[in-house]
């Protein structure tokens, strides 16, 4: 069983390498945004990377989730078969979402707050989702054929290819917001060229219209999934537009994506964690597996809740030739980042257990829980922004990612092979519990008050029960080389 979870870390590791760089340096343009673009300018980003968002997921219509269980485990010829019938499937109707695209753009211009002036980002918008369309399956074959470091060298050109040319047009040639857009459209076209090895590999002149069919069939049920999960990620944007404006949009955006070191854990993890589950449900051990993974998964998002609500707002104050992480005229929302920090660790453990009704063909109730959940988002939202501003929101986020979290977990229980280690969990909620409640209590101590809280934890969780001296030094042992083989 060590064995399995050291695959598994190495392979998160080495996803994580690429996802780390490229959602690190992505997370760079924030402070680069943030101190270049007044708040308004900002929000017309954050409003139509909403709309993409959802449109992604129109685009590829659940074909990403049918082609990963159908190719999880083919062999030879039918590997080819599945990857070709998928990407010539996906392109054909890539093309005409886009005709259609093109065909509505006089409405769709002044739908998405573009001014006649900023119509062509609309149509740098349609190229980013052909091309994101198109690379698709070439990315899924990549983590099926557990090839991380390939993936991650393709992420990360992906990402030195737009911030580059954000660089170079903002600071060089002044352009404006457009050049998030073109930056983000030569990204995608840069991903797709260097994934024409993968596509020689795979791709023939072959569509197989039984396989596709089959393909459709498990695919359309995540449609609406898809298009669920999309609204409960981004449906507050257009929300608080309506309600607060542009500029209040720009302030919560920025500060959302301080959640980006939560939300690089969960998509490492995630990466590596569904082919894995694929690949090790059959063993005569997985409950035992799975259940040891949930703990460790919970243990590290819960490290870094409780870091980053302790020491975020120091990160945010330094300032390097006058420019902090975020503008200074972002920071009045800064302490809503740890309730975001723990919507996304709730959102990892929906990921951890979607996987189970994914192998279980039970797709169908995956739109009715997202949906509740989004459902459940926009009500919040709406009662809440009034009276409390961009935190509604945030709480929001947090109360829909909880449900989900939860009713995932009860409604795959009775066949998802896991033993959940229950006291462990229990312990390890309390202890994060107990520790925000001390940093918002106490959120004027010194730093150096809350560095030897956070380097006590180790000691608190030995003494509380969640882990003993003996376990962690059976596990040094079984760390060292040539260990841990059997």
């Amino acid at each position: 069983m060590f064995n399995k979870i050291k695959q598994l870390t190495k392979e998160t590791a080495l996803y994580g390498l690429s996802t780390f760089a490229a959602r690190f340096l992505n997370f760079f343009l924030v402070p680069f945004y943030t101190n270049i673009f007044p708040p308004a300018e900002y929000g017309i980003v954050t409003n139509l990377y909403a709309y993409l968002a959802v449109f992604n997921i129109l685009f590829l219509y659940g074909m990403d989730s049918s082609f990963l269980k159908n190719a999880a485990n083919a062999e030879g010829d039918d590997k080819k078969k599945i990857f070709s019938t998928a990407f010539w499937g996906l392109s054909a109707t890539a093309l005409v979402f886009a005709a259609v695209l093109l065909m509505i753009s006089g409405y769709a211009v002044e739908f998405v707050s573009l001014t006649p002036s900023q119509s062509y980002i609309y149509y740098y918008c349609i190229g980013i989702l052909v091309f994101d369309n198109l690379s698709a399956v070439q990315f899924l074959q990549l983590r099926i054929d557990q090839r991380p470091l390939h993936f991650s060298l393709i992420r990360f050109g992906n990402i030195v290819v737009n911030i580059t040319l954000n660089l170079l047009l903002i600071l060089v040639f002044d352009f404006g917001v457009e050049a998030v857009f073109i930056s983000n459209l030569a990204a995608s076209v840069f991903s797709y060229v260097t994934l024409l090895s993968t596509q020689s590999l795979y791709l023939r002149m072959l569509f197989d219209s039984a396989q596709f069919k089959k393909m459709f069939s498990f695919a359309l049920p995540y449609l609406p999934a898809g298009l669920a999960s999309s609204f409960l990620q981004v449906i507050d944007r257009p929300i608080i537009e309506n309600y607060l404006g542009l500029k209040e949009l720009g302030i919560y955006q920025a500060n959302y994506r301080l959640g980006i070191f939560m939300m690089l854990f969960v998509s490492m993890f995630q990466f590596a964690w569904q082919p894995f589950f694929l690949k090790n449900t059959k063993s005569e051990e997985a409950a035992k597996l799975f259940g040891r993974i949930f703990t460790i998964f919970v243990f590290i998002g819960c490290l870094i809740l409780i870091f980053f609500s302790f020491f975020l707002p120091d990160i945010l104050r330094i300032s390097i030739s006058g420019k902090t992480l975020i503008g200074a005229k972002y920071m009045s929302a800064m302490s809503m980042v740890p309730i975001i920090l723990a919507a996304y660790l709730f959102n990892g453990i929906y990921v951890f257990f979607n996987v189970g009704i994914l192998l279980k063909d039970k797709s169908l109730i995956v739109p009715v829980f997202v949906g509740i959940a989004a459902a459940l988002k926009v009500v919040i939202s709406v009662l809440t922004l009034q009276t409390f501003g961009i935190y509604g929101a945030a709480w929001a986020s947090f109360i829909s990612y909880l449900f989900l979290a939860g009713a995932f977990y009860f409604y795959s229980s009775s066949f998802f092979p896991a033993v959940l280690e229950f006291k462990k969990l229990a312990i390890l909620a309390a202890v994060t519990i107990v520790s925000m409640a001390f940093v918002l209590y106490f959120n004027s101590l010194s730093i150096w008050l809350r560095l030897l809280y956070f380097g006590m934890l180790p000691v608190i969780l030995i003494m509380s029960g969640f882990t003993s001296v003996a376990e962690l030094k059976s596990l040094v042992q079984k760390l060292k080389p040539g260990r841990g083989k059997k």
